[in-house]
This record gives structure tokens, C-alpha cells and sequence, in this order.
């Protein structure tokens, strides 16, 4: 299956995140799109940034009535979330309160896939125009 990861600060998710899901999923034939809010974006700690969970429930409410939009928990203020992309009821780490980096869930993302399963990262063009400056930018790229 081709799945999308869409990590943003979604502060607020808005009808041109939805757009840009809805024309890759077209594109792509993505079977699921995973909204990802992060819990503290490291491009954005200059500005002050709504609570992760108003951003989720955001994310949560605008994707309700999409099929294959899903909200994510997988950068949650939490010690451990449940499995969400591979649907297995076993736990995985996330990243204890600290800032969030979009190489390390594509790693966690990547462990829980199948064989035949093919993974897209969207990200908004505010956050395209940075990239450069990411963390492991490179590896990014290539881990795709």
C-alpha cells in the first residue's frame, strides 16, 4: 500500500493541508494519509505554538470526515503510543517532551511497514522552503 506521512505543526490545520492530502492521495494513490502534528517543532519555538493536544483534536475534527486522512499520535507528549501505522497493539517509543524531528518518525515509520508498502512525506511548502536546514536533510531524502 502507498501511505502518506504528513507532519506539520498544524497550527490550525487548515483547507490547503487538506488540499495538498487530497492531491497527492490522487496522485499517488495513497491508501492512508497520517496526519502528524509534532509535539514541538523545531522551526517554530521562536513563535509561540497552540498545545499539542488543541492541535490534534484540530487535526482529528478536519480529517473526520476524509476516509483515508488519519490523525497520528506518533510524535505525542507521551512515553509510549500505540502502533498506529502497522496496527499492532504492541507499544514504540516516541520523543519524551522534547523537539521533534521528522527523520526520526520516518525511521520509526519505516520499522512497521510491509515489504510492499511504500512511504510518501508530505509537508507543507512553508516547511519545503526550509528544508534544507532539517535535521539529517539528506538522509530524508534518501530514506524515502
Amino acid at each position: 500500500m502507498n501511505i502518506g506521512l504528513f507532519g506539520g505543526t498544524f497550527d490550525p490545520i487548515h483547507h490547503g493541508h487538506t488540499a495538498l492530502a487530497r492531491g497527492a492521495q490522487e496522485r499517488f494513490n495513497l491508501g492512508c494519509i497520517h496526519f502528524v502534528p509534532a509535539h514541538i517543532p523545531p522551526h517554530k519555538q521562536r513563535h509561540p505554538v497552540t498545545s499539542y493536544f488543541h492541535r490534534y483534536t484540530m487535526v482529528a475534527l478536519a480529517t473526520a470526515n476524509h476516509k483515508a486522512f488519519r490523525p497520528s499520535l506518533l510524535e505525542a507528549p507521551t512515553e509510549a503510543v500505540v502502533n498506529e501505522i502497522a496496527g499492532k497493539k504492541g507499544k514504540h517509543q516516541s520523543p519524551e517532551a522534547g523537539v521533534n524531528y521528522s527523520i526520526d518518525t520516518v525511521r520509526r515509520v519505516k520499522q512497521t511497514l510491509k515489504k510492499n508498502d511504500r512511504l510518501f512525506f508530505l509537508i507543507g511548502i512553508d516547511a519545503f522552503k526550509e528544508i534544507a536546514g532539517w535535521r539529517e536533510a539528506d538522509a530524508l531524502f534518501s530514506r524515502m
